[in-house]
């Protein structure tokens, strides 16, 4: 399984169904379906993992995703869309009601 830190809906449930959908569909990948897209969170056998660990520096596995449609499952996660990158998206989001508090001052 892949995740990142960012996309504030994951949760427990969208992990299972992630592995849900995975046991049922018999298909190599399960990747979220947010955007016009695939992505994160994603789960992937271990028939795929040598592609995963094959990745240059600067590819990602969407990449590998995104690679053979016949091998993914596409799992609706419309709140995947939502991530946060930055201050400003945060405090959009509602995460800061005093943001003079919460931020810290970088190294």
């Amino acid at each position: 399984m892949l995740l990142v830190c960012d996309q504030p809906a994951v949760d427990a449930r969208v992990i299972q169904r992630l592995i849900a959908l995975g046991e049922t569909s018999g298909k190599t990948i399960v990747a979220s379906s947010y955007a016009d897209t695939l992505g994160v969170p994603a789960l992937f056998s271990r028939s795929v993992f040598q592609e995963l660990l094959s990745l240059g520096d600067k590819a990602g596995a969407k990449s590998v995703v995104l690679r053979n449609g016949e091998r993914v499952a596409s799992l609706s996660f419309p709140e995947g869309r939502i991530d946060i990158d930055t201050w400003e998206d945060w405090e959009k989001l509602g995460g800061a009601s005093d943001s003079k508090t919460m931020k810290t001052t970088p190294n």
